[in-house]
């Protein structure tokens, strides 16, 4: 690594916990993020015997707001599912090559906004061409640097979510594939 790619990489929100607790770093689509704390063999235990955050900062969130963008959206990726408030969908990247395996989450927050996920390399490109095929139907706004994000995984997750945001998170209400945005 280069001291230049060093200098310019942008930084999570969380970048200083991230230093006191230790992490190991590793730079990537310009961004410097934790790559570990511990051992792999540890890491890897305690995420299977309690749970596990990781920072997800970097990934592209793209707001899209209009009173057709539920409508709009699969449109103009040329998907055929509809969207339905309170549902996350993935589903081919626009700007992906026919090879590609490259895919978008849309999480249709209320009947007039989504949220448009990306991986951070390709955000940029995603944005152009959404924001080309929903003009004169959705507002964007880039929501990448202003967010931070987490991922949690493990069997504890769900209590360890349920501390942190005002949501039912019963699994019986709150399926696989459900959206919501929540207070903290």
């Amino acid at each position: 690594m280069d001291s230049t790619t060093a200098a310019l990489a942008k930084l999570t929100a969380m970048h200083g916990a991230h230093q006191q607790l230790g992490a190991e770093f590793l730079y990537r689509d310009g961004w410097k993020l934790p790559s570990h704390y511990s051992s792999s063999d540890e890491e890897v235990s305690r995420a299977i015997n309690g749970g596990g955050i990781f920072d997800i900062s970097p990934i592209g969130k793209l707001s899209f707001q209009g009173a057709d963008v539920l409508a709009e959206l699969p449109r103009a990726l040329a998907f055929p599912e509809s969207l339905t408030v309170g549902r996350a969908i993935r589903c081919p990247s626009p700007t992906a090559s026919e090879d590609s395996r490259e895919s978008v989450t849309i999480a249709a927050l209320t009947y007039d906004e989504a949220l448009v996920l990306t991986s951070p390399g390709s955000r940029d490109s995603i944005a152009e061409a959404l924001e080309e095929a929903l003009s004169g139907c959705a507002h964007m706004i880039d929501l990448t640097s202003a967010w931070a994000g987490i991922g949690i995984m493990g069997p504890r997750s769900v209590d360890a979510l349920a501390k942190i945001v005002e949501l039912d998170l019963d699994p019986d209400k709150f399926l696989d594939g459900a959206c919501a945005q929540a207070k903290t």
